[in-house]
């Protein structure tokens, strides 16, 4: 229980250092600590907190391809098919190591697609 009054608190405290805690004070003095009334902002007063704090947007992270690529094999299921590879060369069955390598080699490709589909699924 405490872990989430801490954390209700934190998500509530002011972001900028000269904004008090929004929660804990009434709607006028919300309004008088904004800077805004029923009606809105001004075109100017617009412009200039766009000029001050940006829009209200999240930048978007993307991921480095090659380090998304080596993901595919990292894991248990990977580390036992690479195991299956060098232990095939190790025991020179060049047959078992050319078919165990191009086939984890595809690995990524089985995958491609699965990271985009819905988290949830329909029922019929």
């Amino acid at each position: 229980m405490a872990g989430n009054k801490a954390t209700r608190n934190s998500a509530s405290s002011s972001v900028l250092p000269d904004t008090p805690d929004l929660s804990r004070i009434s709607l006028s003095e919300v309004q008088a600590s904004l800077a805004y009334s029923a009606q809105g902002l001004g075109d100017t007063e617009v412009l200039a907190r766009l000029k001050r704090y940006g829009y209200n947007e999240i930048s978007e992270k993307k991921p480095n391809p090659f380090l998304k690529f080596l993901t595919y094999f990292w894991g248990p299921i990977p580390w036992m098919i690479e195991i299956a590879v060098v232990l095939s060369a190790v025991v020179q069955h060049w047959p078992d190591f050319y078919i165990i390598w191009c086939c984890s080699s595809q690995m990524p490709s089985w995958d491609s697609g699965r990271s985009t589909r819905p988290a949830t699924r329909s029922r019929h």
